[in-house]
């Protein structure tokens, strides 16, 4: 008997899980509970910046900016290059050439809010390594929590960081090593993908800011 009894109360809470999920289902299909919006994605046009690629170390200290503005919507980033290393012997580098460089995204939605950020690095060659600096001083949120990172980016896959917002402003900051493992006969291309979601009264959106960097050798740059 209470063998049975128990079977019975197994069987309505199973029934208690798989009706109401089932009805969900069917409405949504029926349209009379609708699917939650599908962001619009904008991209923006690409930024491109290039260089020649230094036969020792330089101070570089140079800006490269994009900028996505709708109504009071604003998406600005700006990657900030430090300097070039030639043969440097600190880690990452290891005796290896490369780029020190930060990068940052700030974003304002007036009567809304920010729902992510993301910065995302790409190297597009076999002999390139992306190092995020792994020092906390090196990697800021503000009016965001930093929930996912990934330090080291490769052809394959990316190094990024991704950070919950959920005030009408935010900004994420990192800092990257770019590392050559070649003998300084090649060009290289670092891909930066900056993502944010944004959310207010009229507008659901997922703005994507593409910059690339290139160090070209002097046959690529001439």
């Amino acid at each position: 008997m209470v063998a049975m009894t128990k079977r019975r109360f197994a069987s309505v809470t199973l029934l208690s899980i798989i009706l109401p999920i089932s009805l969900l289902a069917t409405f949504r299909i029926a349209g009379i509970i609708p699917e939650p919006p599908t962001p619009q994605t904008i991209t923006v046009e690409t930024v491109y910046w290039n260089i020649s690629r230094p036969s020792k170390p330089a101070r570089l200290e140079q800006n490269v900016q994009s900028t996505y503005t709708y109504t009071e919507i604003t998406v600005e980033t700006i990657v900030y290059i430090d300097c070039y290393e030639e043969n440097f012997d600190e880690p990452p580098f290891n005796s290896h050439d490369g780029i020190a460089l930060r990068a940052g995204v700030n974003v304002s939605v007036p009567n809304g809010h920010v729902e992510f950020m993301v910065i995302r690095f790409l190297p597009n060659d076999f002999n390139a390594l992306a190092f995020l600096d792994t020092n906390e001083y090196a990697l800021k949120a503000s009016n965001a929590t930093i929930t996912r990172r990934v330090w080291l980016g490769t052809e394959a896959s990316e190094a990024y960081v991704i950070a919950q917002g959920s005030a009408a402003s935010a900004s994420l900051t990192t800092q990257l090593r770019w590392v050559f493992i070649d003998e300084n006969l090649e060009s290289h291309r670092l891909k930066l993908t900056f993502e944010a979601h944004i959310f207010n009264e009229s507008t659901d959106e997922v703005v994507i800011l593409p910059i690339f960097l290139n160090v070209l050798t002097a046959n690529e740059s001439s």
